[in-house]
């Protein structure tokens, strides 16, 4: 056995530990030094003794504030304004930085950095930036708002260019300072020679026509922290290379060859930026230079900020949407081994979800639905009062208390678990749908009080909330998009004409859902 890693859980399921021994990991939730009980992580320890200490505090909406570090200088305060747009960030080893945009309050466009940007940002009429300030690159896009060219003159000339499928699949890069790079599903090429070849836990590295093994251990976020393989003499571990991160992704110190770090995106050397597929993120800034794709779903908050401003406890897989860390974790406690011999991963009682690694996109879950930005007046809500009333009444007889507060309902998201039976839309048979909603208490109170069958009332309360309300019909089409676009990684990767056809589906209910929440976000705002 090459490697072993343990991991534990609390009694929520959250993630609590990841230890190996090259690399450990701690996260403290509830019982740090600033409790956290919604999920939000208060504390992360890491190193191979714990000695590394991140403490982490939160706005009321979520949002960071303050990362401060303890063992090695990596703090970050930051500030926001009403939109989610950064206003100050403060970071170790580079001091006060302080953010302007564009006609002032009335842009989520950036125009400047003070002590970071050499130059102002400026914006196509897509939204994209077309100058980036930091690092005094021009940019040129094609029609899905992916950058084609990045050029820059002066003592350090830049020619970059890009080249993409009709789905937006990165097909090659050319540099002048790198030369040519070719992407063919999960093979990556250097001027015309295979350099490595992606695998689960890492890559195939070709060495003069023999390939090395190289493994990847990673934390909760999928950001990879220790690189190694195994010494072709002794056998025993070899280290390559070591990351650490600020807490909006950027990279703490430099070197190695392996360039899939944050998220395990690949970090584009020429631009200081991670390619997410949808677009690139800039972890400097701690923020995107193009306009979400799904920003009509969005609506309230930036369309440029980076998962909610929470980069501790979220991801944004493609560049599309957000999700809880903990749907990339083992679900469940268990040790992963991996195994030198065979080259492969031997697991035992753990299920991995390896989402986040380059074209190899397996999502089981429904996206994490993040809490909608909720600015209506009460009294304009007749359709989301109605359902909150409706539920209310079967709440009442059956005391199941909180989980049906009308605040909770309609301003922190769905119902806890109830409207998480989104799903049993899309069972195959009654018994599959009984199964995903087993456990959840509103099911036996709705069954027993009106004697029906539960699929029928499930479907019922999920269908009313997602097709009448402003919130649960931009969910659905927020869901629908983000399975289309796991359809279409699979289909990538597996050329499997039925993830295609499943594709074409999604994307159809994708924009029917959207129809809906327009319609009813416009008869909200009558």
């Amino acid at each position: 056995m090459l490697q072993r890693t343990e991991y534990t859980y609390n009694e929520r399921g959250w993630l609590k530990s990841s230890t190996s021994d090259q690399f450990k990991m701690q996260l403290d939730y509830q019982d740090g030094t600033h409790l956290q009980f919604n999920g939000n992580i208060s504390n992360q320890r890491w190193g191979s003794s714990l000695s590394n200490v991140f403490t982490y505090q939160y706005d009321k909406l979520n949002r960071l504030v303050n990362g401060t570090s303890t063992g090695v200088l990596m703090s970050e305060v930051l500030t926001y304004d009403m939109m989610g747009n950064i206003t100050s960030m403060d970071r170790d080893n580079f001091g006060p930085m302080a953010y302007t945009y564009k006609n002032g309050n009335n842009s989520s466009q950036l125009d400047a950095v003070a002590g970071l940007t050499t130059t102002s940002y400026s914006y196509d009429a897509n939204g994209n930036a077309t100058t980036d300030g930091r690092n005094g690159v021009t940019l040129a896009y094609n029609h899905l708002n992916l950058s084609i060219t990045a050029t820059r003159e002066g003592v350090a000339p830049l020619s970059l260019a890009y080249a993409y499928d009709a789905t937006g699949k990165k097909l090659r890069k050319v540099s002048n300072t790198t030369g040519t790079t070719d992407y063919l599903d999960g093979i990556q090429y250097q001027d015309g020679s295979i350099e490595f070849i992606q695998t689960e836990e890492g890559r195939a590295v070709n060495n003069s026509g023999i390939y090395v093994y190289e493994y990847n251990l990673t934390d909760h976020l999928g950001n990879v922290r220790y690189t190694f393989n195994q010494h072709p003499t002794t056998g025993v571990v070899q280290m390559l290379q070591t990351d650490d991160y600020y807490a909006f992704g950027k990279r703490f110190g430099s070197g190695g060859t392996n360039k899939y770090l944050y998220n395990g995106k690949e970090l584009q050397d020429e631009l200081g930026q991670y390619d997410y597929g949808a677009r690139f993120y800039d972890a400097a800034v701690g923020r995107w230079n193009v306009v979400d794709p799904l920003a009509e779903l969005h609506f309230g908050i930036s369309s440029y900020q980076y998962v909610l401003n929470n980069p501790i406890n979220f991801i944004d897989p493609f560049g599309l949407d957000t999700l809880k860390s903990s749907q990339i974790v083992p679900p469940q406690p268990g040790v992963r081994q991996l195994d030198s011999d065979k080259d492969v991963i031997l697991l035992d009682n753990v299920v991995t979800i390896t989402y986040i690694k380059p074209l190899t996109a397996k999502l089981d879950n429904l996206a994490y639905r993040a809490p909608m930005m909720a600015q209506y007046d009460d009294k304009r809500h007749d359709r989301d009062n109605s359902i909150v009333k409706y539920m209310q009444a079967v709440n009442k007889p059956f005391e199941i208390g909180n989980e049906l507060n009308p605040n909770r309902f309609k301003f922190s998201g769905p119902v806890s678990n109830v409207l998480d039976g989104l799903d049993v839309l899309n069972s195959k048979s009654k018994d599959e749908a009984i199964e995903k909603v087993t456990g959840i208490a509103l099911e036996r109170a709705v069954e027993r009080m009106l004697g029906s069958n539960t699929l029928t009332t499930a479907v019922v309360l999920v269908n009313d909330y997602h097709t009448k309300t402003v919130r649960g019909s931009a969910e659905m089409a927020k869901t629908w998009h983000l399975n289309a676009m796991r359809n279409l990684a699979l289909y990538n990767q597996t050329k499997n004409e039925m993830y295609y056809k499943y594709y074409l589906r999604d994307m159809n209910m994708f924009r029917s859902a959207s129809q809906t929440f327009l319609k009813n976000y416009n008869e909200a705002k009558k």
